[in-house]
């Protein structure tokens, strides 16, 4: 899994924040913080390019829905990959950490990046369809700056 696989996963998620198939799902309700961001940011960097096998893509391909990785398949994929755990587990974060994280942060980078190409109006409906802790994380992002979510 390559970290911009992370966000092309991510991406999709924010068209499937608000319908109700995807109500309560744990990355709806996933609160971010500095300090996971930063584990988060630290991780992407060690981990690189993790390629994925057909075999496993073929298998993930299964479990999309819309287009979308279900958040817990994909925490599933990353628990597979050998050595990955380890790597992470120097950053502080567990298989779930980082695919919640993940999730959350693209989510919030998404809407970031869209609010302003939207009327205000329609932003603020955006907003409204998003869960507290979603409300919250983008208001964290907000504050954190675009560097907190560049994959640089």
């Amino acid at each position: 899994m390559k970290p911009t696989s992370i966000a092309a996963a991510a991406i999709l998620a924010i068209s499937l924040c608000a319908s109700p198939a995807w109500a309560g799902s744990p990355d709806e309700h996933f609160v971010l913080t500095p300090a996971l961001v930063q584990k988060l940011k630290a991780a992407t960097r060690e981990l690189g390019d993790i390629e994925e096998t057909e075999a496993e893509k073929k298998e993930s391909d299964k479990h999309r829905k819309d287009g979308m990785l279900p958040v817990e398949y994909y925490i599933r994929a990353i628990e597979a990959k050998p050595g990955v755990k380890a790597k992470l587990a120097r950053h502080g974060l567990t298989p779930r950490d980082f695919g919640l994280t993940s999730y959350a942060l693209v989510h919030g980078a998404m809407y970031l990046g869209m609010e302003t190409a939207v009327d205000k109006k329609a932003a603020a409906e955006m907003m409204g369809k998003f869960t507290r802790e979603q409300q919250a994380n983008i208001a964290l992002l907000r504050k954190m700056g675009p560097a907190a979510y560049s994959l640089e």
